[in-house]
């Protein structure tokens, strides 16, 4: 109830009952969404981007290990408005990369082993983000064995490698031959 007074001593008297002022007045979407794309690298290493929001340049910081589809929220970097300022919402696309993969929040890279270092074992080369490493590869490899190289993958956990034996397509007659009598 208020009362609204006019001259003299006259009074009027208005009772408002179940109104509330902000049912009258739409509020202004103050939050803004953005897309943004991301090289591999960058999601995986973390990286500051720079998005012009209302003529302001605002720079956001992508986490190490940012994976394809994060959703992140910036508290008051969104939009001006008369009752303030909203937040931003950022949907992070990675493009993927030729070299690794991620699957069920783990790094993964795929590693061709000749198929002479599958059967006697040896050793191969493994890229990972930080550069090369060497691998032993015991005898008797299969295609899909994962082998776990730590503190290079996401955030410092291991890179999973998965080997696939790489099989000869033109063996010569006298290579099949030894491999026939061999196994």
């Amino acid at each position: 109830m208020f009362s609204i007074f006019l001259k003299g001593d006259q009074k009027i008297q208005v009772i408002l009952e179940g109104l509330s002022f902000s049912d009258d007045f739409q509020k202004e979407d103050a939050d803004v969404t953005y897309t943004i794309t991301l090289d591999f690298d960058q999601a995986l290493k973390g990286d500051i981007v720079t998005l012009n929001i209302d003529n302001e340049l605002v720079k956001v910081k992508i986490p190490a290990g940012t994976v394809d589809g994060t959703k992140l929220k910036v508290k008051g970097k969104g939009k001006k408005t008369a009752t303030g300022r909203g937040d931003l919402h950022l949907i992070v696309n990675v493009k993927p990369d030729p070299n690794f993969y991620i699957k069920d929040g783990k790094l993964y890279t795929d590693v061709e082993v000749p198929l002479k270092t599958a059967l006697l074992g040896g050793s191969v080369d493994v890229k990972t983000p930080q550069g090369y490493v060497t691998i032993k590869i015991p005898k008797g490899t299969q295609t899909n064995t994962v082998f776990k190289i730590p503190n290079k993958g996401l955030k410092n956990d291991a890179l999973y490698a998965r080997a696939i034996v790489k099989i000869p397509q033109n063996l010569s007659k006298e290579q099949e031959e030894i491999l026939s009598k061999a196994l």
